[in-house]
């Protein structure tokens, strides 16, 4: 069987982190093409990873009849423009969060990904974390009785210390960003909790510190009544990713170290799970993302975000 052939858009950080060395240690995929704004940059890159072409022109990916799929890793504005663009040349398309800038244009993709029979897959990443899915079963299993009630942070120093481009990161133009850490940072835990819980929000408070913000704090509910709070920032040093799960019959604590999940009953039991993580060639922890996209692409997994969730996560960050 012919390999796919992969191509990206957008050489930032999270292309060079996950999804470039996560689609090379695959055997099934050869990735044909990248493409930046920044060409010095792409072309350094393509030439490190043997990428066979490289440019700042993404219409010669977009439009490519060689390319089967694409991960579009721009600033958020053009997420939507570009995914588009990428499903009318029939191309599946795995877009890093959020995968639209407004609900008219999330509706569009899944609208024409669902006209062309195409795989159209929103970088939720945290749900295939080892850590995650432990506690999804547990949640599943009932370990802690019904979900009650949750907090969850997701707090780091800002794009400033990890961007490639460090103070001139486009995550502070707001035209090409459109939100701050709340697209950033709270998008992906409005998406963890609704998969772990599996519901959806109907009520809910943002309180930020300014329209393009840099910390915020929102209060969340569901019809079922399970209510909590998320609290992200660009602004601690420290980093703080700890999430409580508060049930009927004790608390599931995990975040506060890496690999482990811990488990607290009413009952006075305590225990400790300790979970091993999974490793890329390079002995980097591997996203699950890529593989997850791949797969459905191959048609041997099924799609397993929720439009539904990734729609109200989006209604949330745009109050």
């Amino acid at each position: 069987m012919s390999k796919l052939k992969a191509g990206i858009i957008g050489s930032g950080k999270i292309a060079q982190v996950r999804h470039i060395p996560e689609y090379l240690q695959r055997n099934d995929v050869e990735l044909v093409a990248i493409c930046d704004v920044n060409l010095q940059r792409v072309k350094k890159i393509a030439q490190t990873h043997n990428i066979s072409f490289a440019t700042n022109k993404q219409s010669e990916i977009l439009q490519s009849s060689d390319i089967d799929l694409i991960s579009i890793c721009t600033p958020n504005a053009l997420h939507s423009k570009y995914a588009l663009e990428a499903l009318n040349h029939n191309k599946h398309v795995l877009v890093e969060k959020p995968m639209a800038t407004n609900l008219k244009d999330l509706k569009k993709l899944y609208k024409t990904a669902r006209k062309h029979n195409l795989v159209l897959m929103p970088g939720h990443n945290q749900r295939f974390d080892p850590v995650h899915r432990q506690v999804k079963e547990l949640i599943d299993n009932k370990a802690i009785g019904n979900i009650i009630q949750f907090t969850s942070n997701y707090q780091h120093p800002g794009p400033q210390f990890w961007s490639v481009d460090k103070e001139n990161s486009w995550f502070f133009n707001q035209k090409l960003s459109s939100f701050g850490a709340l697209g950033d940072l709270a998008i992906h835990k409005l998406d963890l909790i609704q998969w772990l819980i599996n519901q959806t929000f109907s009520e809910w408070f943002v309180a930020k510190n300014k329209a393009h913000d840099s910390r915020a704090s929102i209060s969340l509910r569901t019809r079922s009544g399970i209510v909590g709070s998320i609290n992200v920032s660009w602004n601690n040093p420290l980093q703080d990713h700890r999430t409580v799960l508060y049930g009927t019959k004790g608390t599931i604590v995990f975040g506060e170290e890496l690999h482990e999940v811990s488990i607290h009953r009413f009952n006075g039991e305590t225990k400790i799970e300790r979970i091993q993580p999974i490793l890329r060639k390079d002995g980097k922890p591997n996203s699950g993302i890529i593989d997850h996209f791949v797969e459905c692409v191959k048609g041997t997994e099924s799609l397993s975000i929720d439009s539904k969730h990734v729609k109200n996560s989006l209604k949330v960050i745009l109050s």
